[in-house]
């Protein structure tokens, strides 16, 4: 995972530590400056304080050299405080990632970096270094499977290499969520294997401080053969929050490895009447792919094997699973479901279907972790459906009380039976 920056290690550690975790270093000095003019933010002095002294001189420096080493500003002798938070808000949603590969015979250790552009006019803000790691912190085939993994892990970016589609549902567990974690896997097809490729995963839970909540670890292996397509599918116990899933994979031969990073929010069950989990989609096309893991606990609790691909077919028929939870007892009105395609760019709506589901025995449902819970499916025929970008919604409310709980899911409808192929 990428390290945090201890306050107390010296200016060169956390100048070298910060380039490895990805992180640019935005110093403010709060203090502004005294005689300047004032914004809406109020400069902030300590009592009997010499903002002109040796000391507040080294001070400032030092907020300017963590900032041009790391890629960010500095706000030092300015009460522009609005400025530098624009800054960095528009830092950080519009840049250039670059990439490079040192030869194998690079020196190790800090190695300065130099980024120019052609064109007149313009100012590069990046890093001023990188940290080129020792062998024994590579990520190459000559260490073992679950070193690979943990240092794919550790990389604040994903990297490419084996072809991952990863897609994550929360189902209400009896503490937290019981989180159904879908990874597609296919093989490149570059090269006809006569043996089968054995497969190491490793998939983590990061919370907003940068720590694993949850992991799990699945081998399996991929057929012989070119070009082919294999499914896992794991579990996670995860309590309400937002998490960055990490997946993780390495092959036995050839070296190959990948990552992906998938932004997961887990709900809290507790917090409304009624709790809608998010859509699982299965297809009559996804069924043919084989699933190499598909742990009993979750083959007990759904009927479908969720996949990953939101693409599908015109030739294709969608299917669509979610579970409708009743958590407040108390409220004994009709749960109203619904299930809708729609045109991505004119809210054209194509499919839809709705449920009225009755509260007790006569819903249909089961009770599940102390709660009444009922599935909300719909099956979609895609050959009626124009090609194009869709959002798949469910949703489900009690009228008169309160918003509906809805989920939205992007989809894409290709003039073809086997898109992925």
């Amino acid at each position: 995972m990428p390290r945090r920056l201890p306050l107390r290690l010296p200016t060169r550690r956390r100048t070298k530590l910060a380039p490895t975790s990805n992180v640019a270093i935005y110093a403010i000095d709060p203090r502004g400056l005294p005689t300047g003019k004032r914004t809406t933010i109020e400069p902030v002095l300590l009592p009997d304080e010499d903002v002109f002294s040796r000391e507040a001189f080294r001070s400032k420096r030092l907020l300017r050299l963590l900032s041009a080493e790391t890629g960010g500003t500095s706000l030092t002798n300015s009460n522009d405080f609005d400025g530098v938070f624009e800054r960095a808000v528009s830092d950080s949603s519009q840049y250039y990632l670059l990439g490079i590969e040192p030869p194998a015979s690079a020196d190790r250790g800090v190695q300065r970096i130099d980024v120019r552009v052609r064109r007149p006019g313009l100012r590069v803000r990046t890093r001023r270094s990188y940290v080129a790691m020792p062998p024994s912190g590579t990520t190459g085939p000559a260490l073992s499977p679950s070193a690979r993994l943990e240092a794919l892990l550790r990389r604040p970016l994903p990297q490419s290499g084996l072809t991952m589609r990863v897609s994550a549902t929360a189902l209400r567990a009896d503490s937290g969520s019981q989180v159904v974690v879908t990874v597609e896997m296919t093989d490149s097809g570059t090269t006809s294997r006569k043996a089968d490729e054995q497969l190491s995963l490793l998939l983590a839970a990061v919370g907003k401080n940068g720590k694993v909540k949850a992991s799990r670890s699945v081998a399996t292996s991929v057929p012989a053969g070119p070009g082919r397509t294999i499914r896992l599918v794991s579990q996670l116990q995860l309590r309400a929050g937002e998490y960055q899933l990490r997946v993780a994979a390495v092959a036995s031969r050839g070296g190959q490895q990948g990552s992906v990073h998938y932004d997961l929010r887990v709900p809290d069950w507790s917090t409304r009447p009624v709790a809608l989990s998010a859509p699982m989609f299965s297809s009559v096309r996804t069924r043919e792919v084989p699933t190499a893991r598909w742990p009993a606990a979750l083959a007990a609790r759904l009927d479908m094997v969720p996949t990953s691909d939101r693409v599908f077919g015109r030739g294709d028929v969608l299917s669509v699973d979610t579970r409708v939870y009743r958590t407040d007892r108390r409220v004994k009105e009709p749960v109203e479901a619904r299930a809708q395609l729609a045109d991505a760019k004119s809210g054209r709506v194509v499919f839809a279907r709705e449920e009225t589901i009755p509260p007790g025995g006569d819903s249909g449902g089961s009770t599940e972790r102390g709660n009444e819970v009922r599935r909300f499916e719909a099956t979609v025929a895609l050959a009626s459906i124009e090609p194009g970008d869709y959002v798949m919604s469910v949703q489900a409310s009690v009228p008169g009380r309160g918003t509906p709980v809805t989920h939205r899911v992007p989809i894409r409808v290709v003039d073809a039976a086997s898109p992925s192929d």
